[in-house]
């Protein structure tokens, strides 16, 4: 009896240890992973434009800018041109007068718009509220902002460029209704060419746009 209670004790002596060396391990192992440091999560930046596609993202945002600017003006004249010029058509049927009210019927859309959408600008900066009567700077420059942006395009498209083209395209089209149009683009391609370079000079050169 003796011999075998001493066993019993050997082995559980055995187990207490066995016990201790795990439990020390474990205490050992998390301690260890509690102070490593975390692992930093990096986070992936979007790669860089290339010159190629930023020079187009800023292609598209220059078209987007001077859509905004002129298209709606031009739908403005454009309907302006085409009542006047038929209706010159229609009543006297000369093809150089036709060219001549369809150019200064366009105006008349064009430059209605464009005036108005101007004092609006003026208005919004100034924080005033909309009136087609204001001082004297808002005139000033209301004139400057459309002789600069306007000016140099409208003498050559108003008194050369606009009527040739119309009256070519009356001429070669037969069809009044597609001379007219076909004309009016071909000017369009000439007079927004130098004004568009006019409005980046003036947007440059001057803070009131």
């Amino acid at each position: 009896m003796c011999g075998h209670g001493l066993v019993a004790e050997h082995d559980l002596a055995k187990v207490e240890t066995g016990v201790r060396f795990s439990l020390a391990a474990c205490v050992k192992n998390f301690s260890t992973k509690s102070m490593r440091p975390p692992i930093p999560q990096t986070i992936e930046s979007p790669a860089p434009l290339s010159r190629a596609g930023a020079m187009r993202e800023l292609k598209w945002k220059k078209l987007r800018e001077w859509g905004g600017r002129y298209l709606p003006g031009e739908i403005a004249g454009t309907l302006s041109a085409v009542t006047g010029a038929l209706l010159a058509q229609h009543l006297i049927g000369n093809d150089a007068i036709t060219a001549f009210v369809g150019t200064w019927s366009e105006n008349i859309g064009f430059y209605g718009y464009t005036i108005t959408r101007e004092f609006r600008n003026l208005a919004r900066q100034s924080g005033k509220p909309f009136r087609l009567h204001g001082s004297g700077r808002t005139f000033y420059q209301l004139a400057r902002n459309i002789i600069v942006e306007f000016g140099s395009a409208e003498l050559f498209d108003s008194f050369l460029l606009r009527p040739f083209f119309l009256y070519s395209a009356l001429k070669l089209v037969g069809n009044p209704s597609i001379g007219l149009v076909v004309g009016k683009l071909t000017a369009d391609l000439a007079f927004y060419g130098i004004t568009i370079t006019a409005y980046e000079l003036k947007k440059k050169y001057f803070k009131a746009a």
